[in-house]
């Protein structure tokens, strides 16, 4: 039997104790970890040994001070060797609450960090006073009162700074949890300590002690104070199941059952553990996600409702309308923006950051993101690429990103502000995130299919009628190129007559392009070096570059893996390319060739000009047969371009703005070394 001192300690010392088990294990040598667990540690000793001495004065009858006992009084030596310890942990409190507090808030400021040396200076003194004649005097006891509350206010005075200044709601409310439970321990302990100063105050600094150990696991478990909450979960499930298999073997042996039929026991009990194990974890997972994180949602039933409707759906846009709406509604979020791929120019995110988003394959917070910038464990080039994602997603009061995949390939990302209720993103809610992402983006996918199968079966039927018109065409043009240049070999050279043989020469090439277009592709796939490829087809458009004026910018990293290409389809591809940019710039301006380091085995083309740019209308037709701006344009080179690249196993897509210019983004896979 306990009294409610002994257990309030307790409580708030195994609070600490788990805290600072599960801060170890997820401390990877950042400094907020390694100053919480210092400050956590420092209470559970304090609250350990102060539950200790409780629990020795309750059952010898001592109430009060201890200084108004005599050594003789049984127990009371052991009191006071439990009081030394407890006061281990009591001198570090201020030190490792400040260190914690200037980690947390991000100060950096020079005072602060002098001040932080002359705490712990003053924690180190106080220490080692513990083994003289001055404890545990009076005079000790208000000199340690009076280094342990100014420090403790003052680091409650930064919180409500910083809480002041925040304009982030989730930040805003960890910092008011931190607040509440730490203004109320510091009261609660001030009236504890005042009788060393002869003023007389009811003692309720056990129970602030303990109340403030749960707030902090609450602002963990809730607010993301440390992104701990879901190995805290963890450690609650795993205990848990511990409990439950260890009281079903503590009832067996309570029932006084012999050794060898106990070892009988327990060996089918082992066989039945190992079968039940699984579904008993994700029971547990699941009641413990709805009492430490209170889920206030059906998973399974979000994910039916949400497949059931998707399969419903035809239109594209609606389906991304279902996706935000599901998510706002189920979550309680209220900013959602959803970006396609071929959107990310519009919302000024670079394409090579756009691409490294779409290819994380799992969610992206924020914080956790700020925690790996924080701790330094980067290499340079993934620490600039960091900064830059952290900055858009500041930038736009982004909490989360969420790729949408569909099996090999990205449909766009799905950026989420924060909760309304201020509350953290789980690892449940990024779970059911990533499934609702991929099942709209499977959804997009397949809604794509059918379309390039609709739109297959159309080329094919266009394909035989050209290939047929075609023939019939270029028949009766050699018939008309014959006759005119007979007419020119007896009438001599006209004007007339070269135009005739100049327009049939226009119009054979056309039927050419259409033939071509209209018969299967045939590749002759090599090992390649594509920057070979490009510097010479641009030989091939360098004197125009020179008329017009046009400034030739290359980028191309060193050691650039070959692909697997047919030379003279690529030679098409960027030959068209070119001439399309080109031609989007008639008074000159600049057209850049960039090649980008290979990620995840694919290599990246991307081909910009500083022209005209494409109205938004038309860029979804682009790649279309027979969709032509031009004047005298058939529609079919940047068909056939996609039909090569789509050949080789590629990508490619096209962002553009009006008067700014456009960017054609090749995606190759590279040869696997």
């Amino acid at each position: 039997m306990m009294n409610f001192d002994t257990t309030a300690s307790a409580v708030a010392a195994v609070v600490n104790l788990i805290l600072v088990i599960i801060a170890i294990f997820h401390y990877r040598g950042n400094p907020i970890y390694r100053a919480f667990i210092l400050m956590s540690f420092s209470l559970f000793v304090w609250n350990i040994f102060a539950a200790s001495r409780y629990y020795l004065q309750y059952i010898h009858g001592i109430t009060g001070d201890l200084r108004n006992y005599d050594l003789l009084t049984p127990g009371v030596p052991m009191m006071w060797y439990l009081n030394r310890l407890e006061n281990i942990g009591s001198v570090f409190i201020p030190s490792t609450a400040l260190h914690f507090t200037l980690n947390l808030i991000d100060r950096n400021v020079k005072v602060h960090k002098i001040l932080l040396r002359v705490a712990y200076g003053f924690s180190f003194l106080f220490l080692s006073s513990l083994a003289t004649p001055l404890y545990p005097s009076l005079l000790w006891s208000r000199f340690h009162t009076l280094f342990l509350y100014p420090l403790l206010l003052f680091s409650l005075y930064l919180f409500f700074s910083k809480y002041k200044t925040s304009t982030s709601p989730l930040e805003r409310n960890r910092l008011r949890y931190i607040l509440s439970g730490g203004v109320v321990a510091v009261g609660g302990g001030l009236s504890e300590e005042l009788s060393n100063f002869n003023i007389q105050a009811p003692d309720i600094a056990n129970i602030t002690n303990a109340f403030y150990a749960i707030v902090i696991l609450f602002a963990i478990t809730r607010h993301r104070l440390l992104d701990i909450q879901i190995a805290f979960q963890r450690f609650v499930n795993y205990f848990i199941i511990l409990g439950i298999f260890s009281g079903l073997f503590l009832l067996i042996y309570s029932m006084g059952v012999s050794l060898p039929i106990l070892l009988i026991i327990a060996l089918f009990a082992t066989g039945f553990s190992i079968l039940i194990y699984e579904p008993l974890k994700e029971k547990v997972q699941w009641i413990s996600s709805r009492i430490i994180l209170r889920g206030k949602y059906d998973y399974q039933k979000t994910l039916r409702d949400f497949s059931k409707a998707m399969n419903e759906q035809k239109d594209v846009g609606k389906m991304l309308t279902l996706l935000i709406e599901t998510v706002k509604q189920t979550m309680g979020i209220g900013h959602i923006l959803l970006v396609r791929s071929s959107q990310s120019r519009e919302y000024g995110i670079p394409s090579h950051l756009m691409h490294w988003f779409e290819h994380r394959g799992e969610p992206l917070v924020r914080e956790e993101l700020e925690s790996e910038i924080r701790l330094g464990n980067l290499n340079e080039d993934l620490r600039e690429r960091f900064i830059q994602i952290h900055h858009i997603m500041l930038k736009e009061s982004v909490e989360v990103t969420v790729p949408l995949w569909a099996k090999d390939r990205s449909m766009g990302i799905l950026n989420l502000g924060a909760k309304t209720s201020g509350d953290i993103f789980t690892g449940e809610d990024l779970s059911l995130l990533s499934l609702l992402a991929n099942q709209a983006g499977l959804a997009m996918r397949d809604h794509e299919l059918q379309e390039e199968i609709r739109r297959a079966d159309r080329l094919k039927a266009l394909g035989e009628m050209a290939s047929g018109v075609a023939h019939e065409i270029r028949n009766p043009l050699g018939s008309i190129k014959g006759a005119a240049q007979v007419l020119e070999s007896e009438v001599g050279k006209s004007e007339f007559l070269d135009i005739i043989v100049q327009e049939v020469d226009r119009l054979n090439d056309v039927v050419t392009e259409y033939l071509d277009f209209a018969r299967p592709l045939k590749s002759n796939p090599k090992p390649t070096d594509i920057e070979k490829i490009i510097e010479t087809t641009l030989q091939l458009v360098r004197e125009e570059c020179s008329s017009k004026n046009i400034q030739v910018n290359k980028s191309f990293p060193s050691g650039i893996p070959q692909v697997m290409v047919d030379e003279g389809q690529m030679k098409q591809v960027f030959l068209n390319l070119f001439q399309n940019a080109l031609q989007a710039m008639p008074h000159g301006g600049d057209l850049i060739i960039m090649i980008q380091e290979p990620r995840d085995t694919n290599l990246l083309v991307q081909i910009t000009d500083t022209g005209c740019g494409i109205p938004p209308s038309d860029l979804k037709k682009v790649f279309e047969p027979f969709f032509s701006t031009k004047e005298r344009g058939t529609g079919l080179g940047l068909s056939i371009v996609q039909r090569i690249i789509k050949a080789h196993n590629g990508t490619i897509r096209v962002l553009s703005e009006v008067g700014k210019g456009t960017t054609f983004t090749i995606t190759l896979p590279t040869l696997v070394q």
